[in-house]
């Protein structure tokens, strides 16, 4: 036996489904955004290793105070 959703029903049903689709596109979405800023994230910080570094080399291990500029040297 079958029976029939009046139109309404149908639209209410196809609506939701249709709402259901975007938001889980959107959240696939928001994933893939969320590894490239992760892989950013991870980038900047390999930067600044790397000029930590090039620092450290050239002036020494210390405390830089990020204001001034102005590195305090740890000595041995």
């Amino acid at each position: 036996m079958e029976k029939q959703l009046t139109s309404e029903e149908l639209q209410q049903v196809k609506s939701l489904q249709e709402q259901t689709q975007q938001v889980t596109m959107q959240l696939g979405a928001l994933e893939i955004k969320k590894i490239q800023l992760k892989n950013q994230v991870t980038s900047l910080q390999q930067q600044e290793e790397q000029i930590a570094k090039l620092l450290s080399d050239k002036y020494g291990i210390g405390t830089l105070d990020i204001d001034t500029g102005k590195i305090s040297i740890v000595e041995n």
